[in-house]
């Protein structure tokens, strides 16, 4: 039978002190897994359990941990016992909190496709969440988390950078940011990983933490956005915008060598208009697209091919040194485009009209030389519509 209590147990369990005293455990205590510890410490000696407490009332009270010893007799018969009652519901609460918290974060990594990562400088100890191991494509029971592993997962032409950006974020105390590829179950994934440093007072860098994004649907959207942005849809080649983008860059290039010869060659079909009232869009759209082959495979090596718009297409020819070496090509080029053309079960003859403007000769400036090559091209259609060049002097 119970001797004694303190007000804590009763206030715990939920007895009255009149209940406990003078009566047996076993017949005030409901709960199984308090009164098994119970026989344990009564039988063998001890006896623990730890939960929600079933009161008399048949209610969940509180988390507690029970620990039940036996008292030995002299012969070494337990005769008695003393049991040390705790009540842990604030750390059980907290315990679950804490448990939700990572489960969450956990879940939430995972749908974003976001890990994080630890890194301790002193000791060189490197620690990373689960979602890490997933984007590296690591097993966490096979590897443990270290910077030589991290390169390793990182593709061989982006590991020199990606050892540069953090070195620079170290030395310089600034952000560390760098996007790079790993390559994971035969495919090219792209990840951005960005990181802080913690310094001590003499400036030494102490810890630093981070996040690794797995971007590939992004870069990929964004590589999507980008050729609709700066490429044809219907031939594939740059549109006008990226074709004044890659002269602007190409003149700013030659401007810093001494030597330097470049050709702009507007190219327009002639009676292309005629072709798609007779026969249709469809057979003009292929007309097109086999005009901007056929242009891509004469140019190749020697330069680079745009569509301008409508039936305009733009050839910029960088490797000649003259204007009679692109007189040459040219003339040879536009011969080319006439060749016979089969669409179905129809044979279509087509030919171009050119306009070349030189730089230096003609302009170094951009809207003047696709001025000049424009009107030279319109003065050679006006001239008889055939393959005939016409290069203008200024």
């Amino acid at each position: 039978m119970v001797v004694d209590y303190n007000l804590h147990l009763e206030t715990m369990l939920g007895s009255q002190r009149e209940r406990l005293i003078g009566f047996s455990m076993f017949e005030q205590v409901r709960d199984e897994r308090v009164l098994e510890a119970l026989r344990l410490a009564l039988t063998q000696g001890f006896g623990t359990m730890e939960g929600h407490y079933t009161s008399v009332t048949g209610t969940q009270t509180p988390y507690i941990s029970a620990l039940f010893v036996g008292i030995r007799n002299d012969s070494g018969v337990i005769e008695g016992g003393i049991g040390i009652v705790q009540d842990l519901s604030r750390e059980h609460a907290a315990a679950l909190a804490l448990e939700r918290s990572e489960k969450l974060l956990k879940e939430s990594q995972r749908i974003a496709r976001i890990g994080s990562w630890e890194l301790q400088f002193a000791t060189g100890a490197l620690v990373w969440t689960d979602e890490v191991y997933v984007l590296l494509g690591l097993d966490p029971d096979q590897f443990e988390p270290s910077y030589a592993l991290f390169l390793e997962c990182v593709a061989p032409d982006d590991r020199l950078a990606v050892q540069r950006a953090f070195e620079r974020a170290v030395e310089e105390h600034i952000a560390y940011d760098v996007v790079h590829r790993i390559v994971k179950e035969a495919q090219t994934r792209y990840l951005y990983e960005r990181g802080c440093i913690e310094y001590a007072d003499d400036g030494t860098p102490v810890r630093a933490v981070g996040t690794v994004h797995d971007i590939t649907d992004e870069y990929d959207l964004a590589r999507k956005v980008e050729r609709f942005t700066l490429y044809d849809t219907l031939t594939g080649l740059p549109n006008r915008h990226h074709f004044e983008q890659k002269l602007e860059e190409c003149l700013r290039e030659l401007k810093h060598e001494e030597a330097s010869f470049m050709a702009i060659c507007f190219v327009d079909l002639d009676n292309f208009k005629y072709i798609n009232d007779a026969y249709g869009h469809r057979v003009g759209d292929e007309i097109l697209q086999e005009t901007a082959c056929r242009l891509t495979q004469q140019v190749e090596g020697h330069g680079w091919v745009a569509r301008f718009g409508g039936d305009e297409f733009v050839v910029v020819l960088e490797t000649f040194e003259s204007p009679s070496e692109v007189a040459s090509f040219c003339t040879s080029m536009a011969q080319s485009m006439t060749a016979a053309l089969g669409i179905g079960n129809e044979v279509y003859q087509i030919s171009v009209s050119m306009g070349i403007a030189l730089y230096p000769e003609d302009s170094y400036e951009v809207s003047e030389l696709m001025k000049f090559a424009d009107a030279a091209m319109h003065r050679a259609k006006a001239s008889g519509k055939t393959d005939t060049l016409f290069i203008p002097t200024t």
